[in-house]
């Protein structure tokens, strides 16, 4: 499965693929803490002040967030981040389909939390992707690194071709687009769309470890 984190996971045109990886985390996130510093002060900076504050060459911040948007965005919607054992602290090591499932519940309520700014992002993840078609569009996001430890729990029991589809499978059923779909498209209130995204969840990790 994909050793990929948290961080890696928000990369916009830099390819984690290639090249010195960890070096290219170290100043992605060195660009959304200085972004966090300056909203602290009460500014609104701007992609090429971020940059200066993380002693970061223009171009590479530009590569990493195309526009200031994105980047302010993604700056506060990281202040919400929760470490998986923090969110996992009081589920059985053994209980897979529970651990998915308090995970899914703690984004979706994220999600209302922060629904205005969750939307805005993906406007602004959609809008590069109109400027060019022909590449992955990456955004910050912290389900797969939550997902991947509920998993852990079973792994042994789960063959790794499985164990991968059944996370990305979930990643599908967690967090901001499955809460837009039962929203805009099904009409379905909050508190109902947070019971049929749990119940989902449970029965696919049963469903596999069956």
């Amino acid at each position: 499965m994909r050793q990929l984190s948290y961080i890696a996971i928000m990369v916009s045109r830099t390819n984690l693929h290639d090249g010195r990886v960890n070096q290219k985390l170290r100043t992605r996130q060195a660009l959304i803490h200085a972004a966090w510093e300056l909203l602290k002060e009460g500014k609104q900076p701007t992609v090429d002040e971020v940059a200066e504050k993380a002693m970061v060459s223009r171009a590479t911040a530009y590569r990493y967030f195309p526009s200031r948007d994105r980047l302010l965005i993604e700056a506060v919607l990281n202040r919400e981040v929760t470490p998986a054992k923090t969110v996992l602290d009081d589920i059985a090591d053994d209980s897979a389909g529970e651990a998915v499932g308090r995970i899914q519940q703690h984004l979706y309520s994220q999600v209302i939390k922060n629904e205005s700014l969750n939307r805005s992002l993906l406007r602004a993840c959609q809008d590069e992707w109109m400027e060019n078609k022909n590449r992955f569009v990456l955004r910050g996001d912290q389900r797969l690194p939550l997902l991947k430890e509920a998993l852990s729990r079973r792994r042994k029991d789960i063959e790794p071709r499985e164990l991968d589809n059944l996370l990305y499978a979930l990643a599908t059923m967690v967090g901001l687009e499955s809460y837009i779909v039962l929203r805009d498209v099904c009409q379905i209130n909050q508190t109902r769309g947070n019971e049929i995204m749990n119940w989902a969840v449970r029965k696919l990790v049963d469903a596999v470890l069956k």
